[in-house]
């Protein structure tokens, strides 16, 4: 042990007391977890200037409950920092309820809202003109706060433009999400010995290219599935599901997967672009011309 106050408590503390249970684990994640969040704001109230940029992003749980992260990007000893804050979650997707959270969280931590500089988002219905996060914020603080779109999300809105353009690429991941809800299910994951199809999340394109490697690399394995259900002991709703289920061809995978690696690199070479601190607009009309169908 080498810090040698808890090595002095350990030698003296019942010899059966090993303080692994759930609730004493949870009860030591959450004394670091306010250490660390201690520290953080100990460092934004002590910044180089008062002002800070207010960060958030959000992406929703099978349960349908909004995960928001919230984090502070401040300058201190002249670096710009950028600490995570706090992930809340709530089951109310509208903005007043996500304006409340955000307020409330700041000034919980001691951090004082009328300091913001400015707000980055990545959503629509967070930036509204009329009813969003961001203009709510500015209204409750009273004053013009800008508003930046996260460089991320820019990208996002461009892939998702490109893709529902193109049906028969939309369809194809249609039928993906309902694989996945469909093998998900205990009894049949139990059946399935092909690799695991993940979750497509609509906000987060990443995945979109490993899940269509995995339907296509596993294609027997899913087809096998599929028709040991039907011959299987299966309730009737499961077989009907498994009869009904409409599954992208072994073909149209390999389509898509020959498209989505063409475009990794393209993606990745765009992020580069719109990371720069002074973006050239002639090279990112370029990058953004290869995403035309």
């Amino acid at each position: 042990m080498k810090d040698p106050n808890l090595n002095e408590v350990l030698t003296h503390i019942p010899q059966n007391a090993t303080y692994r249970s759930p609730e004493i684990q949870n009860q030591i994640i959450q004394a670091m977890v306010q250490a660390v969040r201690s520290s953080i704001v100990k460092d934004i109230n002590e910044s180089d200037v008062k002002w800070f940029t207010l960060m958030e992003d959000g992406t929703r749980d099978k349960n349908n409950r909004e995960n928001i992260a919230l984090a502070i990007r401040y300058v201190k000893d002249g670096v710009v920092n950028e600490s995570l804050l706090m992930v809340k979650t709530t089951e109310n997707l509208d903005a007043a309820t996500f304006t409340e959270l955000t307020l409330n969280t700041l000034t919980e931590n001691n951090i004082d809202p009328s300091c913001m500089l400015s707000q980055c988002y990545d959503g629509v219905s967070v930036s509204g003109k009329v009813s969003g996060v961001a203009t709510r914020i500015e209204n409750k603080l009273g004053r013009k706060i800008p508003y930046v779109h996260c460089y991320n999300h820019r990208l996002h809105l461009i892939v998702i433009r490109t893709i529902s353009e193109m049906t028969f690429i939309r369809l194809f991941f249609d039928q993906c999400i309902m694989l996945h809800e469909f093998f998900h299910h205990g009894k049949i994951a139990a059946l399935y010995d092909g690799k695991r199809i993940g979750r497509l999340l609509e906000q987060r394109w990443s995945g979109h290219l490993a899940v269509t490697k995995v339907v296509y690399d596993n294609y027997s394995s899913i087809l096998q599935t599929l028709k040991e259900i039907k011959n299987g002991r299966f309730n009737g709703d499961d077989v009907a599901k498994s009869i009904g289920l409409k599954i992208p061809s072994r073909e149209e995978a390999s389509v898509v997967k020959a498209y989505l690696s063409r475009n990794e690199d393209i993606m990745e070479n765009t992020l580069q672009v719109l990371y720069r601190q002074r973006e050239a607009f002639k090279d990112t009309y370029e990058l953004l011309r290869l995403w035309r169908p």
